[in-house]
């Protein structure tokens, strides 16, 4: 256990509110519905959560179903499931492969004939839809009977499905068939021969060969003995490419049954079977090459030749070109579940004979197997050792060592009998398992997500997000984020040493550093951004120490923006779990939430008028506008008196835009109030004054943010009266010292209307600045203008290079701008036209961001340069070689 320092004063301690996640101990319900539902299947839906279907018999014959749970364990399609097919007769045995698109292809044994079983299949979308004949499209509806489908993609969105037949006769043969896409099949009708040799071919089992086509195995009793056999099927018209009827695998003395066929990665395939060449029956496996040829001992290589029977055997890939098998083993007189490795020459990668994976009392039987993704693999398997049939689990590294506890993980100890699990990735290093479940009146479906970590269900573990909502009475930019500590958080199992929160990302990321959760110590302080599974990108937040166990925490999350006009703005937010294992840590489940600003928007600023021409006295007033995202609109008001205060009995109008026109007929104040969303009044703006003879009058002023990093301060006159310049001035708060930035020269009098521009050329940091204007008579009087504020980002550019040279051509001084998209080491020198170096004008590290350097055109010994065109060029990490030509002239 950890000895923790408390800082109460970091956290508020809160009610633990109900998990988002519906995984619970022992298994969420699939389907609970009247009736037995058995004989599962599962496969992944690519999103992190499963896609199981199931032998189902509501109706009172067997039909099929299907559903979807999400990575959280929430049903995503009709409760109790969706049928697939409710056909006369019993539909049985299904199989299931992912379509490539969020939805799988299923394949069953049809009894809707009345007489003889035949194949059929159909496909399912991503949200729950057939895409096929209703009740499925015939696969193969020959004479007699066909048995036992197995499939696999044929890379396209379609599959190749492969049976034991009876069609030619009293002896089963193995037919195959293609279905595309949308649910035509593509060869022979009813399907092309396999093998029909005499003798019995049953217990098919299929693999994609790389290439569009599929090799098939079965056991073959055409000797009197049952052998091993494959054969390689094209993908284009079903035909056989190795020797006719199959070639042979094994054919030692006795029984090899129940083969098991696995990709090799190269075109060829792994096959691993129950052999009783020893008159007790072990695990052996056999290679073959993309041309059917046999890479290994002719017969196979002993998996598991120990005393005792091993059966039956269930292998997947390994990724590396071999393959992992799993087996129950009855070595100690009961049976026990054991796994072997082999690579791609056939040799054994783990314990001789096979690694016990749990040799708990009574019998363990019946394992299944998915990757888990970093190079070794989860298993599931029935578990008898409480006198009840439960569902027990255990993950393997890739040198086989066990992760979970041992002898397994109890995934469900429900009352009565849990059985026969089936089990695919989450993607994220854990696994979905599904099992037929008595803790009913029937066999029912459950499933549990176990967590890649110690196996148990997935969200026992991970905090869990109880509540987001707006911070009150604040001017917006924050969520009050809560969330339930994990399960280990609290005595007795306290292993949790920080949590660290997250917020999504929208567009890029702002030269942020990815890092991986497994670097986020308790000492972590940012900035960083990581990369979920999914490929979705979350931004680091704050850092939050673990607390002496309390029931729950609360931490002010930062929004990027608030809701407004046009409505809410959902942030989401995720919690990590940390340990002092930097790589055990627990996610919790994305929530979103949105912020409000809740005070009244601050005062309008700068009201200024002016009397418009014609015969009337009217005026025109105009004002800055507001910027917050939760602005309604204006409210305009005139007085007779200065300092009056805005109210209803000197309310002219609402306005939605920054200008409003008025006809007074005497002297008057104006002022001017801004509304937001909720009918919060700001605080009123200046008073402007009408007397009817203004001089020079602003109807804008403003400054923005330009592409190239600068800042452009913009206003307009109506008239002028006397103006001989104005001066730009800037300040970091508008109370503080301004500093005099360049001037314009003012037009004296005119009644025309004059549009000013200044640019700032400075280089900025982050922040908010103030700038105003000082109109500067001819008699030397002066009165200021403004200020008016700018929220000044630090933007990266998308590119780095120089953006050019003003004024160009140039006598005295250019400015050359430059930018950088990282930062680093940077230099931007001048060159004539023969490449000799003229002048250094930077060089040594820089910021990411926009730069300007002056060039004075004096070379680095302080002469001036003679009148010419010239090559400035940039050079630094991040950039490649950038360059311009500015020319001098005298």
């Amino acid at each position: 256990m950890h000895h923790k320092t408390v800082i109460f004063a970091l956290l508020l301690v809160l009610l633990v509110g109900t998990a988002m996640a519906q995984w619970v101990p022992d298994g969420a319900a699939v389907c609970t519905a009247t009736g037995s539902q058995a004989d599962l299947e599962v496969v992944s839906d690519g999103a992190g959560g499963a896609i199981i279907t199931w032998e189902d018999n509501r109706s009172g014959s067997n039909d099929i179903y299907i559903q979807r749970v999400n990575a959280l364990g929430v049903a995503q399609w009709a409760a109790g499931g969706v049928c697939i097919c409710s056909a006369t007769g019993n539909q049985e045995n299904p199989e299931i492969i992912p379509d490539g698109f969020g939805g799988a292809i299923i394949v069953w044994m049809d009894g809707r004939s009345g007489i003889m079983w035949d194949i059929y299949a159909q496909r399912v979308n991503s949200s729950g839809v057939v895409q096929w004949t209703a009740n499925g499209v015939a696969v193969c509806t020959a004479a007699d009977a066909q048995f036992a489908p197995v499939m696999v993609s044929d890379g396209s969105g379609g599959a190749i499905i492969a049976w034991y037949d009876l069609r030619l006769g009293t002896d089963m043969n193995i037919f195959a068939q293609r279905v595309n896409a949308s649910g035509a099949v593509q060869w022979t009708a009813d399907g092309v021969s396999v093998c029909n040799q005499a003798g019995d071919q049953t217990s098919t089992s299929i693999t994609s060969d790389g290439s569009g086509g599929a090799i098939i195995a079965w056991q073959d009793y055409r000797s009197g003995n049952d052998d091993i056999y494959v054969q390689r099927v094209l993908g284009q018209a079903g035909g056989r490419v190795w020797t006719s009827n199959g070639v042979a695998v094994c054919t030692a003395t006795n029984h090899q049954t129940f083969p098991r066929i696995v990709s090799d990665g190269s075109g060829g395939a792994i096959i691993t079977w129950q052999d009783n060449r020893s008159s007790n029956y072990d695990i052996y496996a056999q290679r073959v090459d993309a041309s059917g040829v046999a890479q290994w001992t002719a017969n196979g290589v002993g998996v598991c030749t120990a005393t005792g029977n091993q059966f039956p055997n269930y292998s997947i890939q390994d990724g590396s070109g071999g393959a992992i098998i799993a087996w129950h083993d009855i070595r100690s007189g009961n049976n026990d579940i054991y796994v072997q490795r082999i690579n791609s020459s056939g040799a054994s990668l783990w314990t001789g004979n096979g690694l016990a994976i749990c040799t708990a009392t009574y019998s363990q039987e019946y394992p299944q197997l998915c990757l888990d993704g970093a190079g070794g693999a989860i298993i599931a398997w029935s578990d008898n050792r409480g006198m009840n049939w439960n569902i027990y689990a255990q993950r393997l590294n890739p040198a086989g060592s066990a992760l979970w506890a041992a002898n397994g993980e109890a995934v469900s100890a429900a009352a009565n009998a849990q059985q026969n699990p089936v089990l695919a990735t989450d993607g994220v290093g854990g696994a979905i398992v599904a099992w037929t479940d008595s803790r009913g009146a029937d066999q029912d479906v459950y499933a549990s997500r176990l967590d890649k970590h110690d196996g148990s269900y997935w969200g026992r573990n991970a905090p869990a997000v109880t509540d987001i909502r707006d911070v009150p009475n604040d001017q917006g930019g924050a969520v009050n984020l809560s969330w339930a500590p994990s399960y280990l958080d609290a005595w007795p199992d306290t292993l949790v040493s920080h949590y660290t929160v997250w917020r999504s990302l929208t567009g890029a990321k702002h030269g942020l550093p990815q890092v991986d959760p497994s670097r986020v110590d308790a000492g972590f302080q940012g900035p960083g951004f990581l990369l979920d599974t999914k490929g979705y990108a979350w931004q680091w937040l704050a850092t939050i120490p673990w607390q002496a166990y309390l029931p729950g925490y609360s931490y002010p999350a930062p929004t990027l923006c608030d809701s407004g006009p046009s409505g809410k703005v959902h942030h989401h937010y995720m919690v990590i779990a940390h340990t002092d294992n930097p790589v055990l840590y627990w996610n919790s489940a994305p929530d979103s939430g949105y912020s409000v600003d809740n005070l009244p928007p601050s005062k309008a600023l700068l009201l200024v008028g002016q009397r418009l021409k014609g015969p009337k006295a009217d005026i025109r007033i105009d004002w800055n506008r507001e910027t917050v995202a939760d602005l309604w609109r204006y409210g305009v008001y005139r007085d007779v008196s200065s300092g009056f205060t805005p109210g209803p009995g000197n309310f002219i109008c609402y306005s939605d835009d920054t200008t409003e026109t008025d006809a007074p007929t005497e002297a008057c104040w104006y002022k001017v109030t801004a509304f937001d969303v909720h009918g919060n009044e700001g605080a009123p703006s200046n008073e402007w004054y009408y007397d009817g003879s203004l001089s020079a009058q602003l109807s804008m002023f403003a400054a923005m943010e330009l592409e190239d990093g600068r800042v452009s301060v913009r206003w307009r006159t109506e008239s002028e009266e006397n103006c001989l310049r104005w001066e730009v001035e800037r300040s970091d708060a508008p109370g503080s010292t301004y500093l005099a930035l360049g001037s314009v020269p003012g037009q004296g009098s005119t009644a025309q209307p004059t549009d000013y521009r200044y640019d700032d050329e400075s280089e900025l940091a982050p922040r908010t600045y103030y700038y105003r204007l000082g109109q500067v008579d001819l008699d030397g009087g002066k009165r200021y203008f403004g200020p008016v504020s700018l929220s000044y980002q630090w933007r990266v550019p998308a590119e780095a290079g120089i953006a050019g040279a003003r004024p160009n051509p140039f006598n005295q001084t250019t400015t050359i701008s430059y930018q950088l998209t990282r930062p680093g080491s940077a230099s931007l020198k001048v060159y004539n036209v023969y490449g000799q170096l003229v002048r250094t004008l930077e060089t040594g590290q820089k910021p990411a961001g926009y730069h300007r350097a002056r060039w004075d055109g004096r070379n680095d010994s302080g002469e001036a340069v003679s009148a010419g065109v010239y090559l400035v060029r940039l050079e630094g990490s991040g950039v490649a070689s950038s360059s311009a030509r500015v020319a001098v002239v005298r």
